[in-house]
Protein backbone atom coordinates (compact mmCIF):
# COMPACT_ATOMS: atom_id res chain seq x y z
CA UNK A 1 0.00 0.00 0.00
CA UNK A 2 1.02 3.11 -1.00
CA UNK A 3 2.17 5.54 2.01
CA UNK A 4 0.31 9.30 1.12
CA UNK A 5 1.49 12.50 2.41
CA UNK A 6 -0.60 16.16 3.39
CA UNK A 7 0.83 18.56 1.49
CA UNK A 8 -0.07 22.16 -0.04
CA UNK A 9 0.56 22.05 -3.77
CA UNK A 10 0.13 25.12 -6.03
CA UNK A 11 -3.46 24.15 -8.33
CA UNK A 12 -2.69 22.17 -11.52
CA UNK A 13 -3.39 23.50 -15.38
CA UNK A 14 -2.47 20.61 -16.97
CA UNK A 15 -3.84 16.28 -16.41
CA UNK A 16 -2.17 13.60 -18.03
CA UNK A 17 -3.71 13.77 -21.35
CA UNK A 18 -2.90 17.40 -21.86
CA UNK A 19 0.34 17.25 -20.70
CA UNK A 20 0.70 14.10 -23.46
CA UNK A 21 -0.63 16.16 -26.14
CA UNK A 22 1.66 19.26 -24.98
CA UNK A 23 5.15 16.91 -24.84
CA UNK A 24 3.74 15.39 -28.69
CA UNK A 25 3.28 18.51 -30.28
CA UNK A 26 6.17 19.78 -29.42
CA UNK A 27 8.81 16.52 -30.20
CA UNK A 28 6.65 16.00 -33.03
CA UNK A 29 6.26 12.26 -32.14
CA UNK A 30 2.81 10.66 -30.92
CA UNK A 31 5.58 7.81 -28.73
CA UNK A 32 4.83 9.39 -25.55
CA UNK A 33 4.12 7.56 -22.28
CA UNK A 34 3.92 9.29 -18.79
CA UNK A 35 6.61 7.61 -16.16
CA UNK A 36 5.40 9.70 -13.02
CA UNK A 37 4.12 12.47 -11.39
CA UNK A 38 6.65 14.67 -9.08
CA UNK A 39 6.50 17.10 -6.39
CA UNK A 40 9.23 19.74 -5.65
CA UNK A 41 9.10 21.71 -2.70
CA UNK A 42 9.00 25.53 -2.89
CA UNK A 43 9.07 28.01 -0.25
CA UNK A 44 6.95 30.82 -0.73
CA UNK A 45 6.91 34.36 0.20
CA UNK A 46 4.86 37.36 -0.49
CA UNK A 47 7.21 40.13 -0.54
CA UNK A 48 5.61 43.62 0.00
CA UNK A 49 6.97 46.74 0.82
CA UNK A 50 7.83 50.33 -2.03
CA UNK A 51 9.70 51.71 -4.51
CA UNK A 52 10.83 55.10 -4.84
CA UNK A 53 8.92 56.91 -7.47
CA UNK A 54 9.26 60.64 -8.01
CA UNK A 55 8.30 62.75 -4.94
CA UNK A 56 7.06 59.45 -2.91
CA UNK A 57 7.10 56.11 -2.52
CA UNK A 58 5.12 53.48 -4.38
CA UNK A 59 3.37 50.54 -2.72
CA UNK A 60 4.52 46.95 -4.75
CA UNK A 61 4.02 43.29 -4.00
CA UNK A 62 5.11 40.38 -5.78
CA UNK A 63 4.93 36.59 -4.93
CA UNK A 64 8.78 34.84 -5.05
CA UNK A 65 9.03 31.12 -4.86
CA UNK A 66 12.25 30.10 -4.05
CA UNK A 67 13.15 26.51 -5.09
CA UNK A 68 13.95 24.26 -1.45
CA UNK A 69 16.30 21.99 -3.72
CA UNK A 70 18.45 24.31 -5.75
CA UNK A 71 17.58 27.37 -4.12
CA UNK A 72 17.03 29.51 -7.06
CA UNK A 73 14.19 32.13 -6.73
CA UNK A 74 11.54 33.85 -9.10
CA UNK A 75 9.44 35.75 -8.95
CA UNK A 76 5.47 34.09 -9.67
CA UNK A 77 1.71 35.09 -11.26
CA UNK A 78 -0.74 34.92 -8.70
CA UNK A 79 -1.73 31.00 -8.23
CA UNK A 80 -3.80 28.95 -6.09
CA UNK A 81 -2.75 26.18 -3.38
CA UNK A 82 -4.76 23.45 -2.59
CA UNK A 83 -4.21 20.93 0.23
CA UNK A 84 -4.23 17.18 -0.85
CA UNK A 85 -2.44 13.87 -0.43
CA UNK A 86 0.35 12.45 -2.52
CA UNK A 87 2.48 9.48 -2.14
CA UNK A 88 5.30 10.48 -0.36
CA UNK A 89 7.80 8.16 -2.75
CA UNK A 90 6.37 11.71 -5.22
CA UNK A 91 7.67 14.20 -2.96
CA UNK A 92 11.61 15.78 -3.56
CA UNK A 93 13.36 16.02 -0.41
CA UNK A 94 14.27 19.68 0.57
CA UNK A 95 17.82 20.56 0.61
CA UNK A 96 17.48 24.38 1.12
CA UNK A 97 16.15 25.50 5.01
CA UNK A 98 13.89 28.89 5.24
CA UNK A 99 16.72 30.96 5.97
CA UNK A 100 18.46 30.27 3.10
CA UNK A 101 15.48 30.38 0.76
CA UNK A 102 14.29 34.51 2.24
CA UNK A 103 18.39 35.66 1.85
CA UNK A 104 17.74 33.84 -1.80
CA UNK A 105 14.01 35.77 -1.72
CA UNK A 106 15.03 39.08 -0.79
CA UNK A 107 17.72 39.24 -3.26
CA UNK A 108 15.82 38.01 -6.17
CA UNK A 109 12.68 40.71 -5.02
CA UNK A 110 15.32 43.39 -4.68
CA UNK A 111 17.21 42.87 -8.32
CA UNK A 112 13.61 42.33 -10.33
CA UNK A 113 11.55 45.67 -8.64
CA UNK A 114 15.09 47.20 -9.79
CA UNK A 115 15.21 45.71 -13.28
CA UNK A 116 11.34 46.67 -13.63
CA UNK A 117 11.67 50.46 -12.12
CA UNK A 118 14.82 50.64 -13.87
CA UNK A 119 16.76 52.01 -11.09
CA UNK A 120 19.44 51.10 -8.41
CA UNK A 121 17.66 52.65 -5.68
CA UNK A 122 17.20 50.74 -2.81
CA UNK A 123 13.76 49.14 -1.59
CA UNK A 124 12.23 48.87 1.77
CA UNK A 125 10.87 44.88 1.45
CA UNK A 126 9.29 43.02 3.55
CA UNK A 127 9.11 39.25 3.37
CA UNK A 128 6.09 37.13 4.33
CA UNK A 129 7.22 33.17 4.39
CA UNK A 130 3.67 31.45 3.19
CA UNK A 131 5.33 28.19 3.81
CA UNK A 132 6.21 25.32 1.67
CA UNK A 133 4.16 25.05 -1.21
CA UNK A 134 4.79 21.95 -4.01
CA UNK A 135 4.79 22.60 -7.85
CA UNK A 136 3.82 18.99 -9.82
CA UNK A 137 6.09 17.79 -12.69
CA UNK A 138 4.74 15.23 -14.98
CA UNK A 139 7.95 13.14 -15.75
CA UNK A 140 7.31 12.09 -19.45
CA UNK A 141 9.33 9.21 -22.24
CA UNK A 142 9.57 10.57 -25.72
CA UNK A 143 11.06 8.96 -28.30
CA UNK A 144 13.54 7.84 -25.81
CA UNK A 145 14.14 10.85 -23.91
CA UNK A 146 12.96 12.04 -20.88
CA UNK A 147 10.99 14.93 -20.55
CA UNK A 148 10.55 16.60 -17.77
CA UNK A 149 6.81 18.59 -17.88
CA UNK A 150 5.45 21.88 -15.18
CA UNK A 151 2.29 21.14 -14.61
CA UNK A 152 1.34 24.93 -13.77
CA UNK A 153 2.56 26.82 -16.89
CA UNK A 154 3.50 24.03 -19.63
CA UNK A 155 6.97 24.55 -19.80
CA UNK A 156 9.07 21.32 -20.92
CA UNK A 157 12.66 20.36 -20.32
CA UNK A 158 14.45 17.50 -22.36
CA UNK A 159 16.28 15.47 -19.53
CA UNK A 160 19.95 14.13 -20.25
CA UNK A 161 20.52 10.44 -20.00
Amino acid sequence: MTELTPVTVIRERLGDADAMRAVANVVGSADVAIERRLYSPFHWYRVSGSAPALFARRPVTLECLVDARIGQASTADPFAVVRDTVPAGALLPPERDSQDAEREARRYASHALGRGFKTIASFDLELEHRGVVHKAFWLLRCDGHGVLLDTTNGELQLLRH
